[in-house]
């Protein structure tokens, strides 16, 4: 697991990313915005390479009455390569 963050317009979520993939992730947050919301998922590096970030669009939400809890299934937009390596455990 993973800590991130998604940044949409004024809003930044902050988040932990679960179930990563080559077509999007789950990020567990308590924030939700809506489907179909565009934003910009970061993911701070431990290392010295510095933050990577890909573009996502919100396309499922799991609210808060989950027995998992709340969270969005987000789809990458663009290339994630490098955010797909980085996310590796």
């Amino acid at each position: 697991m993973a800590t991130a963050r998604l940044t949409s317009g004024d809003l930044t979520l902050p988040g932990t990313l679960l179930n990563v993939g080559a077509g999007g992730v789950f990020l567990a947050t308590q924030l939700l915005i809506e489907i179909g919301e565009e934003g910009v998922l970061t993911l701070d590096r431990v290392d010295d390479r510095g933050p990577v970030s890909v573009p996502v669009r919100v396309i499922w939400i799991r609210y808060s009455n989950h027995l998992d809890g709340p969270g969005m299934g987000l789809r990458f937009e663009g290339d994630a390569t490098a955010f797909l390596a980085a996310a590796k455990p």
